[in-house]
């Protein structure tokens, strides 16, 4: 038996796609219905299921056709879910920045709960490390910041607070424990240990460094 050959999921404003690794074989996964603009994109490599979010939905569909599509959560009127993340152990994390909230629930949406609301202001990119239980998130709002916790809440506490604006783009290199953001204000990529100490900067071009913040105005409420 052969391991499949890696590939890339990423969304393409009203749909999600998948590119293999030579970029010979691109095709679409699933259109977001009503062409909404998806905002983050994950997956869920055992059950086979993409998950994404739009500014007001989380949804589902199978990863190799993109059928079954599914919807997970939706939000309130005025709703901006920009960061989602999915913990393979069996749970999915969102943000809402329009309610100012994070969000988890079962893997189907079931037993949806407020995880944080308390001096959240706009809540945007979101990862978890279930394999040290952690959950790390940025805000936009007037103090930027990098944020960690629990994956139950607890232990919150900033781990990134300075020289900081749109941070989005978070990920997480699990074997060197790193975590790297992107700011989309100063078009850079860094990296720091997931406590928030060594930082460095991995990337900076000024402006060539093109970043999608397109819909921050009409639907994060950034200026």
């Amino acid at each position: 038996m052969t391991d499949p050959e890696p590939y890339l999921i990423f969304a393409n404003r009203g749909d999600i796609r998948r590119v293999d690794m030579t970029g010979k074989d691109y095709r679409l996964v699933v259109r977001s219905p009503g062409g909404a603009t998806a905002t983050a994109v994950d997956f869920h490599w055992a059950q086979g299921r993409v998950v994404w979010a739009d500014v007001g939905a989380v949804r589902s569909a199978r990863l190799t056709d993109g059928g079954d599509v599914r919807l997970l959560a939706s939000g309130p009127p005025g709703s901006r879910l920009g960061g989602l993340a999915v913990d393979w152990t069996g749970r999915l994390y969102w943000t809402d920045a329009g309610a100012a909230r994070i969000y988890v629930s079962r893997l189907d949406g079931a037993h949806r709960k407020t995880l944080i609301w308390r001096d959240l202001h706009k809540p945007r990119a979101l990862v978890v490390h279930p394999l040290i239980a952690a959950m790390f998130w940025s805000d936009w709002g007037a103090s930027p910041r990098i944020e960690r916790a629990a994956m139950d809440g607890s232990g919150r506490r900033a781990i990134v607070s300075s020289r900081l604006a749109w941070p989005n783009g978070l990920a997480i290199d699990l074997p060197a424990e790193r975590l790297y953001w992107a700011d989309a204000k100063h078009h850079i990529i860094e990296s720091a240990g997931l406590d928030g100490q060594n930082r460095r900067r991995v990337l900076d071009s000024g402006t060539s460094l093109s970043l999608d913040v397109s819909f921050r105005s009409e639907e994060f409420g950034i200026e």
